[in-house]
C-alpha cells in the first residue's frame, strides 16, 4: 500500500519525491533501470535570470518569443520568477553549480536568450550531475521505494471516474498496484521518431496510456527537433549542446560554407525550430543531408574545459573536436505537449498529477527555449509537492479490473517501421495530404490500441506508439498554420486565428476523441 506512485525516475519525479513530507510512502517506477531517463542526457544547463543585468521579465520575454507567443503567460511568469528560489534550494541541498575562480557563477549563452543566464554543473554534464545528486538523496529516504524494469500498462479509473491504481508488468507478469495518488513523470515521446536524442526506453507509452484512461492531452503537434545531433550509423544519436553555438561554433553545409545568414539574422543563435528548418531546407537544395558543426572557433582550451562530455562522445564516434568537423543533422529532442495540467500539476482526473516533460501547462508554448526544461521540472514539481502536502490525502478508491478484448490477427508494423513513418510524416515539415494519408494508414490498428489492451500482448508497444502517432497527426492537421516547432509547407505562416491550443481526450460516446480549445497568450 502506497500513498503515492511516481512513474519515472528523472529530475521531475525525483525532485517531487524529495520535496514531499517523509510521512508519505512513495513508490518510484522505472521502465528500465533507475538511470533510464532523459535527465541524464541533459547537456545545456538551467536558465535563470540571476545576473544584475538580467531579470525574470526578460527571461519570460525570451521564453515567449521562442514559444511563438502560444505560451500560458501565467505559467511563464511562475517559471522565470520561482526558478531563482529553486536554484537556492538546490544549493542548500548541497548541489554545486560551476563557478569562476573568483567565486562568481559561470553563465552561458544559448539561442534566443538575450543575456548570459545558463547555469552549468560539471561543465556540459549537468544532466549526469543532477541525476546522481537527486537519486542519491532519494535513496537515502526510507519512505521512497524504487522498482526497476517495470512497464506501466494501464492507469486504472473506477466507476466514479477517480484514479484507483495502475497495472504494470513486473518480471513479465501483470500486477495491480494501488495508491492514493499518482504522479506521472515519465518523460516525453520523442523516441517515436527514427532520429531522436531520447533514452531508448522512453517511447511515449504514457501518452497513449493516459489517453485511454481519459486524461486530457494538449499541444501534441509541437515536437522540438534539435538542430545539432551527431548521427552516425552504428552509433546512438548524440546531442551536441546548443551551448557550443553560444560559445561560437558555426554550421556548415556540404560545401563547408556557412549558410544560416540566409535564414535568420541571429544565424546559429536563432531558436531551435528555426535552425532545424534551415538545415532541412538547405538539405533539399543541396540534395543530401551532409552538414557539419565547426567547433574550432571556440578555441581549443575553452572547448576542452567547457565541453568534456562533447569531447568524449565525439571521440567514441571517431571525431576529434579540436581538429575535425562534426557531422550533424536534426533529430527529435523534446516534446512540448503532453498531459494537460494546471500550475500545480493537477489533471482533469481526480488524484492524478503530471510533472516534467510528460506534462503540459503551456509554459513552453509552440517551442521550448533552450535550457528551460530542467527548470520546468524543478519549479512545477515543487508546486505539485506543495499542493499535495496542503491537501488531505484521499481515501483509497476501489479498484477496477479491466478485461482485455480478444484481438484480431493483424499484421502490425514493427517499432522501427513506425518510427521511420513518423520521421517522414510528422517530422520537421508537414502538409495536409501526407497527414491525412498517415491517419488513414494508422486507422486499421486503432481499435485494439483504444480498448482493453492485454498487458502481455506482444504488440502492446506497437499499439501504444500507433495511437500516440495518430493523435499527433490529427492535431497537426487541424493546426493549419506554422508556429514554433510545427511547420506546415501548405500553411507556411503564423495565423493569429490559431492563438489557442487543441485539448483532446478520449470520447466514450463512440467517436475516437473529443477536441476542445484553450486560448493562450
Amino acid at each position: 500500500m502506497f500513498d503515492l506512485i511516481i512513474i519515472g525516475t528523472g529530475i521531475a519525479g525525483l525532485y517531487t519525491a524529495l520535496k514531499l513530507d517523509r510521512k508519505y510512502k512513495i513508490l518510484m517506477i522505472s521502465k528500465g533501470k533507475l538511470s533510464n531517463c532523459n535527465t541524464l542526457r541533459a547537456e545545456g544547463g538551467m536558465a535563470c535570470a540571476i545576473s544584475s543585468d538580467d531579470s525574470p521579465a526578460l527571461h519570460a520575454k525570451d521564453t515567449i518569443r521562442a514559444g511563438g507567443s502560444l505560451n500560458n503567460l501565467k505559467t511563464v511568469s511562475v517559471l522565470t520568477n520561482e526558478i531563482l528560489d529553486r536554484i537556492k534550494d538546490m544549493e542548500a541541498m548541497g548541489f554545486v553549480f560551476d563557478h569562476h575562480p573568483d567565486g562568481s557563477l559561470i553563465l552561458g549563452l544559448e539561442g534566443f536568450h538575450s543575456k548570459r543566464r545558463i547555469l552549468h554543473s560539471y561543465s556540459d554534464r549537468i544532466g549526469v550531475s543532477i541525476f546522481q545528486f537527486l537519486s542519491e538523496k532519494a535513496k537515502e529516504c526510507p519512505n521512497i521505494e524504487f522498482i526497476e524494469d517495470t512497464s506501466v500498462t494501464d492507469i486504472m479509473i473506477n466507476d466514479q471516474g477517480i484514479y484507483c491504481g495502475i497495472q504494470a508488468l513486473i518480471e513479465g507478469k501483470p500486477k495491480l498496484l494501488s495508491s492514493k495518488l499518482l504522479i506521472v513523470a515519465s518523460g516525453g515521446f520523442s523516441k517515436i521518431y527514427s532520429r531522436s536524442t531520447s533514452d531508448p526506453t522512453i517511447l511515449g507509452d504514457m501518452i497513449s496510456i493516459s489517453f485511454r484512461a481519459g486524461l486530457e492531452l494538449t499541444d501534441l503537434e509541437f515536437i522540438q527537433f534539435h538542430p545539432t545531433t551527431f548521427i552516425k550509423e552504428g552509433f546512438e544519436p548524440f546531442l551536441l549542446t546548443e551551448a557550443l553555438r553560444g560559445e561560437g561554433a558555426i554550421l556548415l553545409n556540404n560545401k563547408k560554407e556557412r549558410f544560416m545568414m540566409r535564414y535568420h539574422p541571429e544565424q546559429e543563435l536563432a531558436a531551435r525550430d528555426i535552425v532545424s528548418r534551415a538545415i532541412f531546407d538547405e538539405s533539399k537544395k543541396q540534395g543530401n543531408e551532409i552538414f557539419y558543426l565547426d567547433l574550432k572557433p571556440i578555441g581549443k582550451e575553452k572547448l576542452l574545459s567547457l565541453f568534456p562530455g562533447v569531447r568524449d562522445g565525439c571521440q567514441k564516434r571517431g571525431i576529434d573536436i579540436t581538429t575535425d568537423l562534426v557531422p550533424i543533422f536534426p533529430a527529435a529532442h523534446y516534446t512540448m505537449g503532453g498531459i494537460r495540467t494546471n500550475l500545480h500539476g493537477e489533471t482533469n482526473i481526480e488524484n492524478i498529477y503530471a510533472v516534467g516533460e510528460v506534462a503540459c501547462n503551456g509554459v513552453h508554448g509552440a517551442n521550448r527555449l533552450a535550457s528551460n526544461s530542467l527548470i520546468d521540472a524543478l519549479v512545477f514539481a515543487n508546486k505539485t509537492a506543495d499542493k499535495i502536502m496542503n491537501s488531505p490525502l484521499p481515501v483509497m478508491s476501489g479498484s477496477e479490473n479491466k478485461t482485455a478484448e480478444k484481438k484480431e490477427a493483424i499484421s502490425y508494423p514493427s517499432i522501427t517501421e513506425i518510427r521511420n513513418l513518423n520521421w517522414k510524416y510528422l517530422g520537421i515539415e508537414r502538409n495536409e495530404i501526407e497527414l491525412l494519408h498517415y491517419q488513414e494508414t494508422l486507422k486499421p490498428y486503432l481499435k485494439d490500441a483504444l480498448f482493453g489492451l492485454d498487458p502481455t500482448d506482444p504488440h502492446r508497444i506497437e499499439r501504444n506508439i500507433i495511437l500516440t502517432s495518430y493523435l499527433i497527426a490529427t492535431v497537426a492537421n487541424l493546426r493549419k498554420e506554422s508556429r514554433g516547432a510545427h511547420f506546415r509547407s501548405d500553411y507556411p505562416v503564423l495565423d493569429p486565428n490559431y492563438q489557442f491550443s487543441f485539448v483532446i481526450r478520449k470520447n466514450h460516446q463512440g467517436d475516437l476523441m473529443k477536441i476542445t480549445y484553450e486560448k493562450r497568450g
